[in-house]
């Protein structure tokens, strides 16, 4: 400081400028066995999944569109529901192009199933997706009815037909009923007899 001159006082000013990462460009959707298209989904929104019997497995595919224009990396998708899996666990989406999570929806029984679906893509970017689906069963009541008149008779698996007295060289007929009041559909794969005083017919 020179002698005889104002104190000068010299401010700095430094600006900092802060760049906070952006999400990637993603667009969403999914198809299942029934869609003939892809069915756009927005970012957190529910994938339904098709109704599937207990024990069967049913196949949905999910869409990640990344419409940015460097590659992202899609990686920790998991499913919080053991009845529901996700893979691959993680993969890379180049610029303009699409990948595919495969989603395995597996009911152990019968009852609504939901099930959250997460990832992370890019610099830490979180994805939540809501799943939700049914388990379905078959449950088969047996009954029969003998004819003309008689009246319907629940019969259990092992259990008896019982016939009226019938005289010898005649016929008695009975209707065997296979109801299916599960929640899902059933298959009788197979129907046979034994006895020589008995058969089958009208199969």
């Amino acid at each position: 400081m020179r002698p005889g001159l104002p104190n000068l006082f010299v401010f700095l000013i430094v600006s900092a400028s802060i760049c906070s990462a952006q999400a990637p460009n993603l667009t969403f959707g999914y198809r299942g066995p029934g869609d003939a298209t892809v069915i756009a989904i927005g970012a957190s929104g529910t994938l339904p999944l098709p109704a599937t019997q207990a024990g069967n497995t049913t196949l949905v595919q999910f869409y990640i569109t990344n419409a940015g224009t460097t590659a992202v990396e899609v990686s920790g998708a998991t499913s919080s529901n053991a009845a529901v899996s996700v893979f691959p666990a993680s993969l890379n989406i180049p610029a303009n192009q699409t990948g595919v999570l495969s989603i395995l929806f597996q009911p152990k029984a019968a009852g609504v199933v939901t099930a959250a679906m997460r990832f992370t893509a890019g610099a830490n970017w979180n994805y939540s997706f809501t799943l939700t689906g049914s388990g379905i069963v078959s449950e088969f009541v047996l009954s029969y009815l003998l004819q003309p008149d008689g009246n319907q008779t629940p019969v259990t698996d092992g259990g008896e037909i019982v016939f009226r007295p019938t005289p010898v060289a005649q016929t008695a007929t009975a209707i065997f009923l296979i109801a299916n009041r599960g929640t899902g559909p059933g298959t009788v794969s197979s129907v046979s007899i034994s006895g020589g005083a008995f058969r089958l017919s009208g199969l």
